[in-house]
């Protein structure tokens, strides 16, 4: 999830604390100011933290609406860091409702957003995949997921060794 900021002089946030109507107060009020001066990544980010809180108040419709529209100032932005971390929230909010598909439709965005910046968030997004993908049942179709993770690993392994992937970025460095 987005990292949550300490208020002024090392105090613990409303988030943080569980005042969540204080949380959400604040994040309407930082989106509107956001808007008002047309600063666009604050606002996203604004909407990503609302989202979020709506998230742990179990408030799904909010949350999913919030973060849609996080993850498109993010995408037109070009952020991509945060647009992983959206994805990721949002797939959350699609776990939390039930709706298994479109929690993996979006781990798989983040993984792919995630390849462009660094390979070991890649790793975290599928580690998330295959808790998401164990809500599929007794079918087995969640192992395949695993096994999915385990090739996209030697895949990275293979770029490492062909010099395609520098040796700062190999995610077990």
């Amino acid at each position: 999830s987005p990292p949550l900021r300490r208020g002024r002089k090392g105090r613990k946030n409303n988030l943080q604390q569980g005042r969540w109507e204080e949380a959400v107060r604040n994040c309407e009020q930082a989106l509107d100011v956001f808007r008002t001066l047309g600063d666009r990544h604050s606002e996203a980010w604004a909407l990503g933290n609302l989202g979020n809180v709506y998230l742990q108040q179990g408030r799904l419709d909010e949350a999913l609406g919030a973060l849609s529209a996080a993850r498109s100032v993010f995408e037109a932005l070009g952020d991509a860091p945060s647009l992983v971390i959206c994805y990721r929230l949002l797939a959350r909010v699609h776990r939390a409702r039930g709706e298994v598909g479109e929690a993996l439709q979006a781990l798989v965005a983040a993984m792919i957003v995630a390849l462009q910046i660094h390979p070991q968030p890649v790793l975290e997004a599928l580690d998330d995949v295959v808790t998401a993908a164990k809500g599929l049942g007794e079918q087995g179709e969640w192992w395949a997921v695993f096994n999915l993770r385990a090739g996209i690993f030697q895949a990275l392994e293979e770029m490492a060794q062909q010099g395609i992937i520098r040796e700062e970025m190999k995610p077990w460095a």
